[in-house]
């Protein structure tokens, strides 16, 4: 088949992405943001290796949203689909900033959205 396979939960943190990557790994790695721990050890690594990267969810609050695309469309070598269309999900928690569709964007919380989540949070 022609289809690409893309290293993804096997390979969350950054400990597991160098490791496959020394073990000869030079496909797609599926990279969930919020869980590989040090973005800027990460950044490095992109930098160094210059791996083919699939950006990806990991069903993140809209915080963790937000941070996951604002690192993915930092990425200047990145020209794969986001795998962030999941905010259907989240739709009854009244903090769905990103909507799904052909185009998401980061900068979408403004600093009075982040002081609405929050007061949420306290009040959960």
């Amino acid at each position: 088949t022609s289809t690409r396979i893309a290293l993804d939960e096997s390979v969350a943190t950054m400990d597991e992405v160098e490791a496959v990557y020394e073990q000869g790994w030079r496909g797609l790695f599926a990279v969930k943001p919020l869980r590989l721990g040090s973005v800027s050890r990460f950044l490095k690594w992109r930098e160094r290796t210059q791996a083919e990267i699939v950006y990806s969810t990991a069903l993140e609050t809209a915080v963790g949203t937000e941070i996951g695309l604002r690192l993915a469309y930092s990425d200047l070598q990145n020209s794969y689909a986001l795998g962030f269309g999941v905010s259907h999900w989240f739709e009854d928690d009244a903090f769905s900033f990103v909507q799904d569709g052909p185009l998401l964007f980061p900068g979408r919380l403004s600093s009075g959205d982040y002081y609405r989540l929050w007061q949420h949070a306290g009040h959960c």
